[in-house]
């Protein structure tokens, strides 16, 4: 599929405004509001900037995650289905994957 008009019409007028450089590692400011907002607006729940964080992606920030917290031989319960880096993810970084079966016969929990 083609990336929708207002899409593509927002990444120029970005790169016209010289938001070319790298950004906090963490997330731009307005994006953050904008997550709070949202969050507010549609959950009712309260955040502040300074509490979100936004990433490149889900399993970069789940690698970046069991970098900063896994012990040597920690277990790490995975769910299966499961992506298939996520056990390596777990190995590379020092713990030990333990791989939960959800079942089609348990609703998958």
């Amino acid at each position: 599929f083609d990336t929708p008009d207002t899409i593509k019409n927002a990444a120029k007028a970005a790169i016209d405004a010289g938001k070319t450089k790298y950004t906090a590692p963490d997330g731009i400011p307005e994006l953050k509001a904008a997550v709070c907002a949202k969050f507010k607006r549609e959950n009712n729940l309260d955040y502040v900037p300074n509490q979100v964080s936004v990433s490149s992606g889900g399993k970069q920030v789940l690698f970046n995650a069991l970098m900063a917290t896994l012990n040597e031989g920690d277990e790490v319960l995975i769910p299966a289905p499961y992506w298939v880096s996520y056990p390596d993810m777990v190995l590379i970084a020092g713990g030990v994957p333990v791989i939960a079966v959800a079942r089609l016969e348990n609703n998958f929990k």
